[in-house]
């Protein structure tokens, strides 16, 4: 769109990715088949997310599941078993539909440009909440945890375990439920995103301000990248979906802001 003071472009890309595996040799067991890192399984694609089936909490605010027999259960799982019909597919590690959609309007001296870039089709799992180490602290979402009968109607995150619970379930049977939630489909969660990833405006300086200087063209431009989210999903309590499949202890993408003088001799 043009007319003699006002200008405005834009451009949009969009690529769908798919895959799938066709033949694989491999005898895959229920442990391996729930890792984190997504697993290549026949008829699935690479990079694939299988979880445990979750049913929800008890009244006593303790994850239930189906296991590898199809009986509901509390811990009674056998990870090392290669019955593994019983997993849920949960989605993919690698997006299936990424693109940007770039624009810029320009009024006499001034520019505005935004450049938002999108990634759609791929889940992720949220980290243990019973597992931590030197380089993590307990999450956010305990606050949301199990506290009383009830809990359970509107909160999928179980109680902590007590030596109480201890005693009244078995060590074995505790270990194995709360590795089992942290592997189960109550933990994926969607990395689509919509991000503002850059944002500038420029002024070219009028040629009346400069004719008298050994100047051709003068310009200043103020630029931020990876300023925001536009959209995310809320069950990442706010962390960056990009930075959360890199894992490790790894800085997010820092937003930058840059100043830019220009100069044509």
């Amino acid at each position: 769109f043009k007319t003699k003071t006002f200008s405005w472009t834009t451009g949009f890309s969009y690529l769908h990715k798919t895959n799938k595996i066709t033949s694989l040799l491999s005898s895959p067991t229920v442990r391996t088949m729930v890792s984190g890192s997504g697993f290549s399984y026949e008829g699935y694609p690479l990079s694939s997310v299988f979880s445990i089936p979750f049913l929800g909490l008890t009244n006593e605010g303790m994850p239930r599941f189906y296991n590898e027999r199809g009986v509901e259960t509390l811990g009674d799982f056998n990870f090392s078993s290669s019955n593994i019909n019983f997993l849920k597919y949960s989605g993919t590690l690698e997006p299936t539909d990424v693109g940007t959609l770039t624009t810029t309007s320009r009024y006499k001296n001034f520019s505005l440009s935004a450049n938002i870039n999108y990634e759609f089709g791929a889940v992720t799992r949220l980290r243990s909440i019973s597992n931590t180490d030197d380089y993590s602290a307990f999450p956010r979402e305990l606050t949301q945890r199990w506290k009383k009968p009830g809990d359970e109607k509107h909160t999928d995150i179980p109680r902590l375990p007590t030596s109480y619970a201890f005693d009244q379930y078995g060590a074995d049977n505790l270990i194995n439920a709360y590795y089992a939630y942290g592997a189960s489909t109550a933990r994926i969660v969607s990395t689509d995103f919509i991000r503002l990833k850059e944002i500038s405006l420029a002024y070219d300086l009028p040629t009346s301000l400069i004719k008298r200087t050994p100047l051709r063209s003068a310009s200043v431009k103020v630029q931020a990248t990876n300023l925001f989210l536009l959209y995310a999903d809320k069950k990442l309590n706010g962390q960056d979906p990009e930075f959360f499949n890199i894992g490790g202890v790894a800085s997010p993408t820092p937003r930058q802001f840059t100043l830019t003088l220009k100069l044509g001799l």
